[in-house]
């Protein structure tokens, strides 16, 4: 009977998944903030209020956008995401870099490399540490070690493997190291993992290992080692 009962809680809530949908955050005031700055003219306030209405955290950000094939989804959100991004990313000039770095760099903690749409994510974050460095170093130094972490992986996700990123990374790596010796060997952890070698969630282990003797790929970690010594 306690068997019966767990099956059909299942069963409820894989119904419930299918024919509905849920939205953490309010995407008509998002929508509508977003229309505003794209209708113009662009203020502080338009910025302010898209802002607040976009997502915070990397979950919030997957159940806004996430794509699920059905025929009773909606796939607005869906759609909108690439908009929305291109506005997060180049029209919020008149909010506080503060207050763009901290959001940008809390939306990252636990984001995983999905593909298209988080690559964007990832282009404009990249893009905010090449511009307000200082404050987006501050803002991931405040997290706690592991969110750190979180932050990181995100930040130096790549299936391929990037020169650009390493030299970037070393840069990085030589200024801050002396005066945060902890928050750089996180990022060096993360570094090491992720650039060059992190999996969709739909490649499984098993068939990673096979491409890659497949096509012959080796990694060596060694030349990155013997720089950061240099």
């Amino acid at each position: 009977m306690k068997r019966f009962f767990i099956t059909l809680l299942l069963f409820t809530t894989y119904l419930a998944t299918t024919t509905a949908q849920y939205f953490p955050v309010d995407t008509a005031k998002l929508n509508s903030a977003y229309r505003a700055i794209v209708k113009g003219p662009n203020t502080l306030e338009k910025q302010q209020d898209f802002l607040a209405a976009f997502p915070t955290t990397y979950m919030e950000f997957y159940y806004t956008y996430q794509y699920i094939e059905g025929n009773n989804y909606d796939f607005t959100m869906t759609r909108m995401v690439n908009g929305h991004l291109t506005v997060l990313g180049d029209s919020l000039y008149f909010i506080s870099d503060s207050l763009y770095c901290n959001k940008l760099v809390n939306l990252a903690v636990g984001m995983n490399d999905t593909g298209e749409t988080t690559s964007h994510l990832q282009e404009i974050i990249h893009l905010a540490m090449l511009k307000y460095e200082k404050t987006m170093m501050a803002a991931v130094m405040r997290l706690f070690k592991a969110y750190q972490l979180q932050f990181w992986s995100f930040y130096w996700s790549s299936v391929v493997y990037s020169e650009n990123w390493t030299e970037h990374f070393l840069k990085l790596y030589r200024r801050y190291f002396e005066e945060y010796p902890d928050v750089m060997r996180t990022m060096a952890i993360a570094f090491e993992y992720y650039n060059g070698s992190v999996c969709y969630p739909d490649e499984f282990p098993h068939l990673q290992e096979k491409r890659h003797k497949q096509d012959g790929y080796k990694y060596n970690f060694d030349d990155y080692r013997y720089r950061i010594r240099k």
